[in-house]
């Protein structure tokens, strides 16, 4: 293809919904491999980059979508500065490539494994930092440092999933996965909060419209079970002792 037709692929693409929504695996997967074609591509014409970087983008990766960026910004122009400095805000999240998502994941007690599959990443030279454990899913999703929001997507010190069931991760690196003010919610026993902020992979961003944090019920946390968001973003919880459901809704 030109580039006149790569760029006007990459608009349709920044058109569609946001492309952790898309149920279609295999139109995800063809979406990456148009990122490694943009990359390769690159490497040889410099003009690429502004394509490449609207990729990293949609893909949520604005920290390589700024690196791509600045190969070919002009910073006299005012669009251009803009447009530079408008990635430290991009909200949209992280996707894992389909065929690097984690197969099996440890059993965890308030997040459906299903729902977790774009946190973590399997590489074949991935090594987990805490645990050493070769060829494993590593995390890519976001924790809380204090009250401050970090990623580990763009991270060398990564670890697997068995590092964070086991507490390990948050130990090694005095964080919490899930919203930090979850602690303050009196109905639910200290050992049922420190599972759910620091041995669960962080869920309540997704749903953090709602002042109530994570739904509870029976004396503990609900399970995250669902999430739809095909007309308007849906998350649908389950108590884990009488099975009543909750969902909330946030309009679209």
């Amino acid at each position: 293809m030109s580039f006149s037709e790569d760029k006007a692929r990459m608009t349709e693409y920044m058109r569609k919904r946001p492309l952790d929504e898309w149920e279609d695996e295999a139109a995800v997967e063809e979406f990456f491999c148009f990122l490694d074609q943009l990359k390769e591509q690159a490497k040889e014409d410099s003009s690429y980059y502004s394509i490449l970087s609207d990729a990293c983008l949609k893909a949520g990766n604005p920290v390589k979508a700024k690196e791509a960026f600045a190969r070919g910004y002009n910073p006299k122009n005012k669009k251009d500065l803009k447009k530079f400095l408008s990635f430290d805000s991009w909200k949209e999240k992280p996707v894992t490539r389909p065929s690097e998502r984690a197969g099996e994941l440890p059993g965890f007690s308030y997040a459906a494994g299903k729902l977790l599959k774009n946190k973590f990443v399997r590489k074949k030279d991935g090594i987990c930092c805490i645990c050493k454990k070769e060829q494993t899913a590593l995390y890519v999703g976001a924790a809380f440092d204090a009250s401050e929001q970090i990623s580990f997507l763009n991270r060398e010190d990564q670890f697997c999933a068995d590092c964070i069931r086991n507490g390990a991760a948050a130990d090694q690196f005095g964080i919490t996965f899930n919203n930090p003010y979850l602690k303050d919610i009196t109905a639910v026993d200290s050992d049922k909060k420190e599972e759910l902020l620091k041995k669960t992979p962080e869920c309540s961003l997704a749903f953090d419209f709602n002042e109530d944090l994570w739904p509870c019920c029976c004396g503990d946390f609900c399970r995250y079970e669902e999430y739809d968001g095909t007309y308007e973003e849906t998350f649908t919880f389950r108590c884990r002792h009488c099975k009543k459901e909750t969902v909330w809704t946030k309009m679209t």
